[in-house]
């Protein structure tokens, strides 16, 4: 699984590098996009706030419109919950794609769902709606296969690697864009620089993702072990069956020589 990793994040980089690689990566990028607007309007409710509608762009950017009570910690948490968000929800789909879990399926079918319904609550610009339709119903596809599926073991966690991954290269609040952005919204309630912001959340967010790699390489491992020690009894007494049907024949065949 840590050469799965490995492999990711080089064909990030090369696809990253390449002409056409960006058309690649796109869908992925755009995934990222709606998993860090959603984070901020799921936070602005949580802070007592009422999200007025979210817009998504062509070139990959969001915005989230919202009403919120004057409060320099409840606009602070909203502001903070794009990136940190957008990196849980690429965590979340890592480790659930990995570790083959029953309850996996379940899980990334319920982010299509979410999907789903903020389209219907939040998304109002055409883009948006086609966009988060589309991808909707791809994680309610993918949802539908088991965990055992190579479909499920290389496109998930590669999305969820790559969700993690968006939400930390997104850098240009650190090169002093004048462009509003999540970091000088913090830079306004606490005076502190917007590099400073976006490093605090940089480090959380490789932390968080250092974790969720180490839990999902350890139960990787466990369920490896649990798998020798305890076999499906099912596929046991198929290859019983087998290796009677073996011998069976080469004992018919040993009697047919004699």
């Amino acid at each position: 699984m840590l050469k799965f990793v490995f492999i990711s994040l080089l064909l990030s980089f090369v696809l990253s590098l390449l002409p056409g690689g960006n058309y690649v990566l796109y869908p992925f990028k755009l995934f990222t996009t709606w998993a860090h607007e959603c984070s901020h309007a799921v936070m602005a409710i949580c802070m007592g706030g009422v999200v007025q509608k979210i817009t998504l762009e062509p070139d990959t950017s969001g915005l989230t419109y919202f009403k919120l009570p004057k409060s320099r910690f409840r606009h602070s948490m909203v502001a903070s919950a794009g990136y940190l968000g957008s990196c849980l929800v690429g965590c979340l789909i890592y480790y659930f794609s990995t570790v083959m879990s029953a309850r996996s399926p379940l899980l990334i079918s319920g982010i299509g769902v979410a999907m789903l319904l903020s389209l219907l609550m939040w998304m109002r610009n055409t883009f948006a709606v086609v966009t988060v339709l589309g991808l909707g119903a791809g994680m309610i596809y993918l949802g539908q296969h088991p965990p055992q599926t190579s479909l499920f073991q290389h496109v998930l966690p590669f999305l969820g690697l790559q969700t993690g991954l968006n939400s930390l290269l997104d850098l240009k609040v650190l090169f002093g864009v004048k462009s509003k952005s999540d970091a000088h919204t913090m830079k306004s309630l606490f005076w502190l620089p917007a590099a400073f912001w976006a490093l605090l959340w940089i480090a959380l967010s490789v932390t968080l993702m250092g974790w969720t790699i180490s839990r999902s390489l350890n139960a990787s491992d466990r369920a490896i072990i649990h798998a020798l020690k305890y076999p499906d009894p099912a596929r046991a007494a198929a290859a019983a069956r087998k290796s009677d049907g073996a011998a069976a024949a080469a004992r018919k065949t040993a009697a047919l020589s004699d």
